[in-house]
């Protein structure tokens, strides 16, 4: 959520006569000199828009939670008990490690808890009834390294609006943080990875 107090104002400045005008103003803060030929200038913000509305923001971030952890404490955590592992979570994810016979069996047995209209038509556990519904996980592979560098693959349905047919793509979401988009473009450098092959 971006907290706009928290926004700067700096102006660039190449020119003495300017400079000496932008310092003395109250709203100054400091400066930091690039070259000989430039000068950044840190303004206090004299005036705040407060135009984003963070309260709705802390309010769906705090049911996420509260459904996230009603999820966790009472319904997985009663069904798996010590056989249940939580990777990690993150703002509105859950990863767990199960340990049992057959993970789809179980899915379909919960079936009211995920929404798994992505997964192959063939398998039994596909079902639209929960297709896009909030609250509901659907998800084909997930690789985690280490906190905040992750990825996971799902299929998206692409509805082409023409005809009734849909086409069914698998996208993958990647989460690294502190390295650049370059290195991070693909799932398959994370199995790579994680399986230490070449």
């Amino acid at each position: 959520m971006e907290n706009v107090r928290e926004r700067v104002d700096i102006k660039l400045i190449s020119n003495e006569e300017k400079l000496r005008k932008y310092v003395a103003k109250p709203s100054f803060k400091r400066f930091k000199i690039f070259n000989e030929h430039l000068i950044g200038v840190e303004m206090t913000r004299v005036s705040i828009e407060l135009n984003r509305p963070a309260y709705l923001g802390a309010q769906i971030l705090d049911i996420s939670k509260n459904l996230m952890a009603w999820f966790h404490h009472l319904v997985m955590k009663p069904k798996y008990g010590n056989n249940l592992e939580l990777l990690f979570t993150d703002t509105d994810s859950l990863c767990y490690e199960i340990a049992t016979d057959d993970i789809y069996e179980d899915m379909e047995n919960m079936r009211e808890y995920f929404d798994t209209s992505n997964y192959d038509e063939s398998l039994p556990i596909h079902s639209n009834n929960y297709k896009k519904i909030p609250g509901r996980i659907a998800m084909k592979e997930f690789i985690g390294l280490r906190p905040k560098m992750y990825s996971l693959i799902y299929n998206e349905v692409d509805h082409r609006d023409d005809n009734l047919e849909s086409e069914v793509r698998e996208v993958a979401k990647i989460t690294t943080k502190g390295i650049t988009k370059t290195a991070r473009d693909k799932h398959e450098h994370f199995r790579r990875c994680l399986l230490k092959t070449e």
